[in-house]
């Protein structure tokens, strides 16, 4: 299980190893105006330009909040703006590790690697926007991480591993993935009954702790925030052979699956790992959710680079799964899906 990072001084140097890598990545485009919900504030920025991530950060000690936090505002610049709207304002507790503050750092013990973690509650003054609305539009899995200090466990989306070849690319699909949630809400998609049913699922299964409870083996961290890239690339690819009769969907218990005329012909489970009870319960999900008449294409997809049990590969031709793969792109930006 992921450990929450605790100590004052190390949030401190993880938050400056943060910034670090987003400023590296970025030039400075200059003190601009920030404005949100109830004032604006002028900080420095760091955007490659228009249409992309744009960074800027600030201390706020209790003059300026109830909990005093590293406040780490980040958009998608739009240059035609004379000020940038926050898409997200990723806060890191200074002195403590409060769930009311929705960014933190967690260690993989096995690796030793450092996450950024959001805990999905998304803000913005909107009706509409929020954590669970959130976590069901965007099938981000929810990872339990120990608080080691009280026993207890925090929940949140692996944003990335703090490394220079990847992070911003993870950060930047995070911030994008928001904004798109947000002009979801903003249309009024949120209120449709089909979307309602999803939150509604969503809040029945307790997301808090709806992800992996035992140790991450074989990389299973490293991949979990591209699980929805897997999705979305899939319906993509996917959509560009869509036929008049057919609708894609997913649900809360289905990755994603085809209907055509109302006849189930496809169903698909990504998984981000090839630890054996994963692929166990891949292989169950997809025959559960298959069990229709007449049978329905069975598909599987895992990463690129993992190797398959020769067992496994003997159950999957027998159940007549498929086996479909993805690749994740070197600077951390999204996959490729062999369909």
């Amino acid at each position: 299980m992921l450990e929450l990072i605790i100590a004052k001084n190390e949030k401190a140097r993880l938050q400056k190893t943060l910034s670090s890598i987003v400023r590296s990545a970025s030039p400075s485009v200059g003190v601009q105006t920030v404005g949100f919900p109830g004032g604006n504030d002028d900080l420095e920025l760091f955007t490659k330009g228009d249409g992309h991530l744009w960074y800027g950060e600030r201390t706020l000690t209790l003059k300026d909040a109830k909990i005093p936090r590293y406040w780490n505002a980040l958009g998608i610049y739009d240059e035609s703006r004379s000020a940038q709207t926050p898409t997200v304002e990723l806060n890191i507790a200074v002195d403590d590790n409060s769930g009311r503050v929705s960014g933190f750092f967690a260690r993989d013990p096995a690796t030793k690697k450092i996450y950024l973690m959001h805990t999905g509650k998304v803000g913005g003054g909107a009706k509409g926007v929020g954590k669970t609305a959130f976590l069901a539009w965007s099938r981000s899995p929810v990872v339990p991480v120990l608080d080691a200090s009280g026993g207890t466990q925090r929940s949140g989306i692996v944003i990335g591993s703090l490394d220079r070849e990847t992070f911003v690319g993870r950060v930047e699909r995070f911030v994008k993935r928001v904004a798109l949630f947000k002009e979801f809400v903003k249309q009024g998609h949120h209120e449709d009954p089909k979307f309602r049913e999803l939150v509604e699922e969503l809040q029945n299964f307790s997301p808090e702790f709806a992800g992996l409870k035992t140790g991450y083996l074989d990389s299973t961290v490293e991949y979990l925030s591209y699980h929805g890239d897997v999705i979305d690339e899939l319906y993509r690819k996917r959509s560009k052979l869509k036929t008049p009769s057919e609708v894609i969907y997913n649900t809360n218990l289905i990755d994603l699956a085809v209907r055509d005329s109302g006849v189930l012909t496809e169903v698909y489970e990504a998984k981000t790992s090839v630890d054996r009870q994963v692929l166990y319960t891949a292989i169950g999900q997809l025959i559960v959710h298959s069990a229709e008449q007449p049978k329905p294409r069975k598909f599987l997809v895992i990463p690129k680079d993992r190797v398959l049990p020769n067992d496994i590969h003997a159950a999957m031709k027998e159940h007549d799964i498929e086996l479909l793969r993805f690749a994740v792109m070197t600077d951390g930006s999204g996959v490729k899906v062999d369909v």
